[in-house]
C-alpha cells in the first residue's frame, strides 16, 4: 500500500505532530558525534523527559535541521562536507552559541564515540571543532527525512575473531539509524575484498532507497545468522531483569539492579554487537579510574555524591568483577537469542585480580563456650526482650544453617526424638538436606521448645517478639551483634583471644564444619550436611582443623557430646565487698572509746579482716599500698553519708569519731548477734514441777 492509499491519513490542513527522535538518531542522521549532541542539547532545542541528573533527551528533527541551517547559513548549501575558501570565518566562529562538531578520526576496528582505555573517566575522545573557519558542517538539505538519511549513508567493514573463525560484518547508517549486518566466515568464502564489495552494494541500495533490513534467519544457511537490528544493551538488560522477577530471589534481583546502575551509564546506548573484548577491557579500566578518583575525593574531605546526597565510595576489585559477570550473563542470553556472535565478557583476563580473604570461623572450645555463655547472659538480662539467643547461636554453630534457612525453620522440621533437622528452605538443591542433631544442640532446642510461647508443627522456631518471621538484618543487629560484644568481654576476662573480626551468621557455618570434622566425620559427610556442592571449601577447613592441637580437638569433641569442659583458667577471686568493712570499723572505734586515727583503724582492720581478704585484696598496687586499703576510703565516705561517722582533719592522721547514730547502729547490731537468755520459771511453776 502506498503512502497516499493509507486510510488513516490525517487532514493536510491540520498541523502535524512532530516525531521526536533520540540523540543517537540525531548523530546518525546528520553525521555528528553523539557526545557532541548531548553537550549542545539546549542549542538544538532538546526536550527533557524525566527528572534527575541524566534525563532522556528527545529532539524535533525539523527544529534540529533548522537550527543547524541557521548556524551555517553563511556557507551555503553546497559547502557541506568540504572546506570553503569563500566562506566567511565569522559566520561560524563569531556567532554566539555556535555549535561545535567534533569530527572523529576513526581507526580500523574502533568506534568514534566509544570510550578508549586511558581516555579518562568518561572515556571521551578528542575531536576537531567546526569553530575553525576551514571546516564546514555537513548539513543535509531540509525535506524528506528518508532522502536526507539516504544522502548520508556511510559504512565500514568489521572484521571479528569469533570462536568459529574469522568473520566479516558491515556497520553502516541507513534511514537515520545505525545498522549492523553479519556477512559470514572465511570458511564460507568471505574475504576483505568481498566484504568491501558487499558494503558498496548495500550503500548503493541505501542511496536509491531500495535497501530493506533482512529478517532474522533469512539468507543462505552457510552464512552466519543475519539480523536487521541489534537491541541496545540498556533496554535489553532491563527487560531481562524485569522478566525474571518472581522467578528468582529478591536478593538476586537487587544485585542485578545494582549492577545495572554501574553498567547502563556506560553501555546503555551501545548495541549488543558493539560490546567486544576491547569494550569490556575499556569498561574495566574506566571503573578502576573512577574508583581511584572517588578514593582521592574522600581523602581530601570532599567526597563525590549522588543525586540523593549519598557518598559514592570506590568499588573493590570484587565488585567490579561482579559487574563484568553480569555483562557476561546478559551477553550469554543475547548469544542464545542470536543478537551477538560471541560472549566478550568470558574469561579470567576480563577480570581484576582479587585477594582471597582469610577464613573466619571459631575453631577453639574457649571461643564457642564464651559465645554460648554470652548468649545465656543476655537471655537472662531484663533489659533485652529476646530470650532465645542461646538456642539461635547453638543452632548456627552446631547445625550450620544459612540465615534465611534459620529464620524459616519451623517445629515440624525439628525431630528431637530421632535427632534430625530438616532444611527445606534453601537456595540450592544441595541445600535441601538432613542434619544430625548433636547432643549439645538437642539439649538447647529441647529447653527452648519448653519455654516457647508457640511450639506447634507450623509455628516458627525462632520468631520475633511479635511472632513474625525474622530476616537477616534482625538476626544480625538484634541477636548476633550484642552476643559477639558480650562474648569478647568474657574472653578478655578469661585471658583468651577475642572472637575473630568479620564474624557473621554465615561464618558460623564454617564453625559447624570444624565441629563435624572434630567429631570424626569424613569430608563427604561434612559437605552433605553443610549443603555444599563443591568440596573445595570443605577440604580447606578439613586441612586447617587437622593441623590443630589434638588436645584442642578432644575438648571440642567433649563439648559437642554435652560435656562443658572449661578450656580456660578459672576467673580470679573477687575482692571483699565494701559492706563487709562497715561493722568492723564501728567495733574498732567503739573499743577505743569512739575515737581513733585513720592509721590506727587501718592497723586494727588488717587483723580483723585477715581471714576474709582474698589474694586479690592483698595484691600491692603500683603506688605502694595493698589493694584493700584504698577501698576503706570509699567505706568511710559511705559511713559519713549515713551519719554514723564524723571525720576531722586530713591525711593519715585524721580522726574518726562515732556519732550518736553510729552508737545506735552498733547497739542494734550487737543485740541481733547476742543470744536471748533462757526464760525464768515462776515459783508456782517450780512447785508444780517439784
Amino acid at each position: 500500500m502506498s503512502f497516499d492509499e493509507r486510510p488513516d491519513e490525517p487532514d493536510p490542513g491540520l498541523p502535524k505532530e512532530p516525531q521526536l527522535i533520540s540523540a543517537a538518531e540525531v548523530a546518525g542522521r546528520w553525521g555528528i558525534g553523539r557526545r557532541w549532541v548531548y553537550e549542545h542539547a539546549e542549542e538544538l532545542g532538546a526536550i527533557r523527559l524525566g527528572a534527575g541528573a541524566r534525563p532522556r533527551l528527545r529532539f524535533d528533527p525539523e527544529a534540529v535541521a533548522e537550527r543547524l541551517g541557521e548556524l551555517v547559513g553563511g556557507c551555503g548549501g553546497e559547502a557541506r562536507a568540504r572546506p570553503r575558501d569563500d566562506c566567511d570565518s565569522d559566520s561560524l566562529s563569531g556567532r554566539s552559541g555556535a555549535i561545535v562538531r567534533r569530527q572523529a578520526r576513526k581507526r580500523p576496528g574502533r568506534r568514534a564515540n566509544a570510550p578508549r582505555p586511558g581516555a579518562g573517566i568518561g572515556g571521551a575522545t578528542k575531536r576537531l571543532s567546526i569553530r575553525s573557519p576551514h571546516v564546514a558542517l555537513p548539513i543535509p538539505p531540509p525535506g524528506d527525512e528518508r532522502k536526507s538519511a539516504v544522502a548520508k549513508a556511510t559504512g565500514e567493514v568489521k572484521v571479528r575473531e569469533w570462536k568459529s573463525g574469522r568473520g566479516y560484518a558491515l556497520r553502516f547508517s541507513a534511514y537515520g539509524k545505525r545498522r549492523y549486518l553479519t556477512l559470514g566466515f572465511e570458511r564460507d568464502g568471505w574475504t576483505r575484498e568481498r566484504a568491501e564489495e558487499e558494503l558498496a552494494n548495500v550503500l548503493a541500495d541505501v542511496r536509491r532507497g531500495i535497501w530493506t533490513p533482512p529478517r532474522k534467519g533469512s539468507g543462505d544457511e552457510s552464512e552466519a545468522p543475519q539480523r536487521a537490528e541489534a537491541p541496545l544493551f540498556g533496554a535489553f538488560a532491563r527487560e531481562l531483569v524485569a522478566g525474571r522477577r518472581g522467578q528468582v530471589s529478591e536478593s538476586t534481583t537487587t544485585h542485578a539492579e545494582w549492577a545495572l546502575g554501574h553498567l547502563v551509564p556506560y553501555f546503555g546506548e551501545w548495541e549488543l554487537g558493539e560490546i567486544d573484548i576491547e569494550a569490556v577491557d575499556a569498561y574495566r579500566q574506566h571503573k578502576v579510574q573512577e574508583s581511584e578518583v572517588r578514593a582521592r575525593a574522600i581523602e581530601r574531605g570532599r567526597p563525590v555524591r549522588n543525586d540523593h546526597g549519598q557518598t559514592l565510595r570506590p568499588l573493590s576489585p570484587g565488585s567490579i568483577n561482579r559487574t563484568i559477570s553480569f555483562i557476561q550473563w546478559v551477553l550469554s542470553v543475547a548469544l542464545e537469542y542470536g543478537h551477538v556472535a560471541e560472549n566478550a565478557a568470558v574469561g579470567r583476563r576480563r577480570r581484576l585480580p582479587e585477594r582471597r580473604p582469610a577464613p573466619v570461623h571459631l575453631d577453639t572450645t574457649g571461643q564457642i563456650e564464651a559465645l554460648l555463655d554470652a548468649a545465656a547472659e543476655l537471655d537472662r538480662d531484663p533489659d533485652w526482650s529476646c530470650r532465645e539467643r542461646q538456642a539461635i547461636v547453638g543452632t548456627l554453630v552446631f547445625a550450620g544453617p544459612r540465615a534465611h534457612e534459620l529464620c524459616a525453620m519451623r517445629w515440624r522440621d525439628v525431630d528431637l526424638a530421632n535427632g534430625r533437622l530438616l532444611v527445606g528452605a534453601s537456595k540450592t538443591d544441595a541445600g535441601l538436606r538432613e542434619i544430625s542433631i548433636l547432643p549439645v544442640l538437642r539439649d538447647l532446642l529441647a529447653a527452648h521448645k519448653v519455654a516457647a510461647y508457640r511450639s506447634g508443627p507450623e509455628d516458627l522456631v525462632f520468631p520475633t517478639a511479635t511472632g513474625g518471621r525474622r530476616d537477616a538484618d534482625n538476626l544480625r543487629n538484634r541477636v548476633l551483634a550484642p552476643t559477639f560484644e558480650r562474648a569478647d568481654k568474657l574472653l578478655e576476662r578469661r585471658g583468651l583471644v577475642p572472637l575473630p573480626k568479620g564474624l557473621t551468621a554465615h561464618k558460623l557455618r564454617h564453625t559447624f564444619a570444624s565441629v563435624l570434622i572434630a567429631c570424626g566425620e569424613d569430608p563427604i559427610s561434612v559437605m552433605r550436611q553443610i549443603g555444599h556442592a563443591d568440596p573445595a571449601f570443605t577440604l580447606r577447613v578439613y586441612t586447617h582443623l587437622m593441623s590443630r592441637d589434638p588436645a584442642e580437638r578432644k575438648r571440642l569433641k567433649a563439648l559437642v557430646g554435652g560435656e562443658r569442659v572449661i578450656a580456660c583458667q578459672p576467673p580470679p577471686p573477687e575482692s571483699v565487698d565494701l559492706a563487709a568493712y562497715e561493722l568492723p570499723i564501728l567495733r574498732i572505734l567503739a573499743e577505743r572509746g569512739g575515737r581513733a586515727s585513720r592509721s590506727e583503724v587501718l592497723a586494727a582492720l588488717e587483723g580483723a579482716m585477715a581471714d576474709r581478704h582474698s589474694e586479690r585484696d592483698l595484691e600491692a598496687l603500683p603506688s605502694g599500698p595493698l589493694r584493700w586499703q584504698p577501698r576503706v576510703g570509699k567505706v568511710r565516705i559511705r559511713l559519713v553519708g549515713r551519719g554514723w561517722l564524723a571525720v576531722s582533719g586530713r591525711g593519715p592522721g585524721c580522726e574518726w569519731e562515732l556519732t550518736e547514730l553510729g552508737w545506735a547502729k552498733l547497739r542494734r547490731e550487737e543485740k541481733k548477734t547476742k543470744p536471748d537468755p533462757p526464760d525464768r520459771m515462776s515459783e508456782t511453776d517450780l512447785a508444780v514441777a517439784a
